[in-house]
């Protein structure tokens, strides 16, 4: 689509009112062109790219879509229970075109209390879900930032002051 036609596109995406977190249509296209640059279509970076107190931010699929994605990452869960997810992370060898182990991304529920993110009822509900959402951001901000094209990659509760809370996907203001 070209601009004019994303334009109105993201008119009818903000007057649909699906979109909670904008207002206008020159939000959701920043929202849309992040995610072209990202390769990600239109309506799924509508859904999976937030917009919170002037800042976007990725979620935790979108995140994990674009490392395995961009033919440089990879990743495979080695733990993933209710105190702990343990990520590998692969990256490929321009040498020799073939992934190598590039280390491992690990994050606990202590991590998570000691945060302060075990907050409200969403991490007793989806513990797993939060866990991995932590260790992916780790892994794309400690391994893979040029799959973001070298952008912060933030989830939206890491956000000062956002209200949020994340457990992998849902979103809950408290």
């Amino acid at each position: 689509m070209d601009d004019t036609t994303l334009t109105g596109f993201a008119d009818i995406l903000v007057k649909s009112r699906f979109f909670t977190d904008v207002s206008q249509a020159a939000q959701a296209m920043v929202k849309i062109k992040l995610g072209q640059s990202l390769g990600i279509d239109p309506v799924t970076a509508m859904m999976g790219i937030y917009l919170v107190k002037g800042r976007l931010s990725l979620s935790a699929n979108l995140m994990a879509r674009t490392i395995k994605s961009s033919g440089k990452y990879d990743y495979r869960i080695r733990e993933h229970t209710s105190t702990k997810c343990r990520l590998e992370i692969f990256e490929r060898n321009l040498l020799t075109n073939k992934m190598e182990s590039a280390g491992f991304c690990e994050y606990t529920m202590d991590e998570a209390k000691a945060a302060g993110l075990a907050v409200g009822d969403n991490w007793k509900k989806h513990p797993k879900n939060m866990l991995f959402a932590r260790c992916i951001t780790n892994a794309a901000k400690w391994f893979c930032p040029d799959a973001f094209g070298g952008s912060p990659v933030y989830l939206p509760d890491e956000i000062p002051g956002s209200g949020l809370v994340v457990d992998g996907e849902t979103l809950e203001v408290v």
